[in-house]
């Protein structure tokens, strides 16, 4: 109990969003971290724990949950989306015909199932092969735990919400103006910034406090 109690004051609050696929559909590989501080500030947060729960009254053939038990060592190796080893179609391969030599968690889609794990896990979806009874579609609620320290900047703006969308719209914007402005000097020595320039960072200051 009082190891609960201890848990429950860190956390700030739960970021949630819905998935859905049909067949041939899958999620590649990936981390949960606070999209916007990392866009704002190139810095990774990550949350306390990530969950999700099946919600589509369908049986599949695919759509597992996927986590690799190496954790970020394997992502590093990896890359988001297989960057590192050729794609999302070479992750694919791995944990399809290499599951257990490099160390894959595989858990198949079932109604009313919910999967947590601590939120540094790298992980995926396999790709639908078949859904029964046809035109139903797997459906998953997802939920990211934050705690007090990311948490209210988190809340500004919740992944894929309208206000996150448009601010991420306007920060592309904004951070492919500064690349543009660069000398080629900076870019050979590798000095381009993680922030997008000055002018960029006072546009982004007052859009902020528009939300």
């Amino acid at each position: 109990r009082a190891w609960r109690e201890a848990l429950l004051e860190r956390v700030h609050g739960f970021e949630v969003w819905c998935l859905t696929g049909g067949e041939g559909n899958r999620c590649d590989y990936h981390i949960d971290f606070a999209e916007f501080q990392r866009y704002q500030h190139n810095v990774i947060f990550f949350p306390l724990y990530s969950a999700t729960i099946h919600l589509g009254r369908a049986d599949c053939e695919g759509g597992e949950f996927l986590a690799n038990r190496d954790g970020l060592s394997h992502y590093v190796r990896t890359g988001y989306k297989g960057a590192h080893v050729g794609g999302a179609n070479a992750v694919e391969v791995e944990y399809t015909e290499k599951e257990e030599e490099t160390n894959w968690q595989r858990v198949a889609y079932k109604f009313n199932r919910s999967i947590i794990i601590d939120g540094s896990i790298p992980h995926c979806s396999s790709r639908v092969k078949n859904i029964q009874p046809p035109g139903k579609r797997r459906i998953i609620l997802a939920t990211n735990v934050y705690d007090h320290f990311v948490g209210p900047k988190v809340s500004r703006f919740p992944i894929h919400s309208p206000a996150w969308q448009k601010v991420i719209k306007f920060n592309n914007i904004i951070s492919k103006i500064s690349k543009s402005l660069h000398r080629p000097q900076e870019e050979e020595e590798g000095k381009e910034e993680a922030t997008y320039g000055p002018y960029g960072e006072i546009l982004s200051k007052k859009m902020l406090e528009t939300q």
